[in-house]
């Protein structure tokens, strides 16, 4: 932590940064073909998953492309926005009953990094680093089990995309 508000600004900027990198960093464990069936759900679901890991890609890289110190707030609330959308994308399809329980699980971490973020705006519009701290790390662990439920549920192309800091890529 800087003693500055510049630095402190920096590095809650650089935390932030950091949770988008890892969210979705993705387990490497191979998952059979004949797993889950490339039907009709799966394609709108991996399509949905990737449309919302582009809008999050979009408010990182307005992030991370800001002239002074970083805007926490705006891309807590950006992040807010995207994931409320893909959730609610991804919530207006039926699944399988085979993986009813697995889009419950996805829809559950969704909401989670949701929450948390409106959580990590308001602690930037508040100054509260130590907050802003606490909701960057619950944004990571709610991402990490969203990429999950993305594998559990075979959404192969979204699964082979990963955030960066300021952009998206491919694995």
């Amino acid at each position: 932590m800087g003693t500055t508000p510049r630095a402190r600004w920096l590095t809650g900027g650089t935390a932030i940064a950091i949770a988008v990198a890892v969210v979705s960093f993705l387990a490497l464990d191979p998952v059979g073909d004949d797993d889950v069936p490339r039907d009709a759900y799966t394609i709108a679901a991996d399509t949905a998953c990737v449309k919302g890991k582009r809008e999050i890609a979009v408010a990182g890289k307005r992030l991370a492309s800001d002239a002074g110190p970083p805007n926490v707030e705006r891309y807590g609330a950006a992040l807010l926005v995207a994931t409320a959308e893909w959730r609610s994308t991804a919530r207006s399809l039926e699944p399988p009953a085979d993986r009813r329980a697995r889009a419950q699980e996805l829809d559950g971490a969704l909401h989670d990094v949701a929450v948390d973020a409106a959580g990590l705006a308001q602690a930037a519009r508040a100054g509260d680093q130590e907050r802003i701290d606490t909701r960057v790390a619950r944004i990571d662990e709610a991402s990490g089990r969203v990429e999950q439920e993305i594998e559990a549920l075979d959404l192969d192309e979204c699964a082979g995309l990963r955030l960066m800091p300021g952009g998206l890529a491919g694995r």
